[in-house]
């Protein structure tokens, strides 16, 4: 089985990370909710606005890379409690030449120790439809569907 461990990022490491996933999730909202390229950028650089006022310092998230055991860098994680508690998977990206190789697998065993290691009675995450590798990792560790967003183009 493939083992990872989670190192916090460093503030470059941070800035790294922050503009690739912010590329990659305007990728995904022009997919799965047919925005403009420009509209889905807007949107994302709002929602990071308000989600992350201080950045990599932002109170109740976690920002890590994921190592193999090795040490290598695999991958990057983040991690955020919500009020109630509960730990999110906001982002998980495993180096697409690394992928297929247990490192997703292990990343998210990895998060669901450091959940419960700080006492989060679950772990959620959302899964966009156009990406079922995803959705079968998660659906073969034991996640539950708990709603569907749905949408129909007019």
């Amino acid at each position: 089985m493939t083992d990872v461990t989670l190192r916090e990022m460093t503030d470059d490491e941070f800035a790294e990370w922050f503009a690739r996933s912010a590329h990659g999730y305007a990728d995904d909202a022009v997919i799965a909710f047919d925005r403009p390229r420009a509209q889905a950028e807007a949107e994302v650089a709002a929602d990071a606005a308000a989600m992350l006022p201080d950045g990599r310092a932002t109170e109740g998230n976690h920002f890590f890379r994921v190592l193999a055991s090795g040490g290598d860098e695999v991958g990057w994680l983040w991690l955020r409690l919500n009020a109630l508690g509960d730990l999110w998977i906001y982002d998980i990206e495993i180096d697409a030449s690394l992928r297929h190789r247990g490192y997703g697998r292990a990343t998210m065993l990895a998060a669901e120790a450091f959940g419960r290691s700080i006492g989060a009675p679950a772990l959620y995450l959302n899964v966009f439809a156009h990406n079922p590798n995803a959705y079968a990792l998660y659906d073969s560790l034991g996640y539950q569907a708990t709603s569907t967003r749905m949408r129909k183009p007019l």
